[in-house]
């Protein structure tokens, strides 16, 4: 499951570097100086440097029309990943899915996943100079993100205390992932991206789009079992875990 989810993922992040890059390189045109900021956050490596540069000129060449056609398809692969994610969540409860309604909602979830995140950013920037309140905001961020999903997403009400519990997992997993990611997914990008050329990007981003999407089924996985054994229903043993 977390490999479709995954999958899925990942298409949805083609329309998502659609619109990004069509923003950045409209930026980029009134201030060539976002390209390097982007690069020295990232500590990008040559190779990959010239590719980021490459992508955000085209960008820059096409950024109404990318728009556009990068909204529509991150809605519509947006809404096909959270049927992935709700899939999860009813499988680890033992219900069933919504159908065509619960593409409704997931498009319902997209929105305020994506407003949350936007607030998220804004706030990031007035705590650049805390660095104690940014990592806290780092770690509040895919927390109220999980709940917000266990809320809306699954085939049935939410339960609390399992909730709050999955959500913590989740979180937890992500802050990780993102301290790893920090030092570790640079020199993938730019190792693969030497290796393979343009096609190792996509290589390296799979397989950390791979790596979140097992915390996403494991945080599924753990707050429908602890949900489970608190209503005492009973719980089935996938891979090793109750599921």
């Amino acid at each position: 499951m977390a490999a479709g989810l995954a999958f899925l993922a990942f298409t949805a992040l083609f329309p998502i570097l659609l619109v990004a890059t069509a923003v950045t390189g409209w930026l980029f045109s009134r201030d060539p100086g976002v390209v390097d900021g982007i690069i020295d956050t990232l500590g990008l490596g040559p190779d990959t440097s010239d590719f980021v540069t490459d992508l955000l000129e085209q960008g820059e060449a096409s950024a109404t029309a990318a728009t556009i056609i990068g909204f529509v398809g991150m809605v519509w692969t947006g809404m096909g990943m959270a049927g992935a994610v709700a899939y999860l969540y009813d499988a680890a409860w033992g219900v069933p899915t919504r159908g065509l309604l619960g593409r409704l909602i997931g498009l319902l979830w997209l929105i305020g996943a994506g407003i949350f995140f936007i607030g998220s950013v804004f706030l990031t920037g007035f705590f650049i100079n805390t660095p104690w309140l940014g990592n806290l905001l780092g770690f509040i961020t895919p927390y109220v993100l999980f709940l917000w999903t266990s809320w809306i997403l699954p085939n049935r009400d939410i339960h609390w205390p399992s909730a709050l519990i999955g959500s913590a997992v989740g979180a937890i997993g992500f802050q990780v992932l993102a301290l790893i990611g920090a030092i570790v997914l640079p020199q993938l990008l730019d190792s693969f991206s030497s290796l393979y050329g343009s096609l190792g990007v996509v290589f390296a981003l799979l397989a950390w789009i791979y790596l979140l999407s097992r915390v996403v089924t494991y945080a599924a996985m753990i707050e429908g079992t602890a949900g489970k054994r608190a209503l005492g229903e009973q719980t089935t043993e996938v891979f090793g875990l109750d599921f």
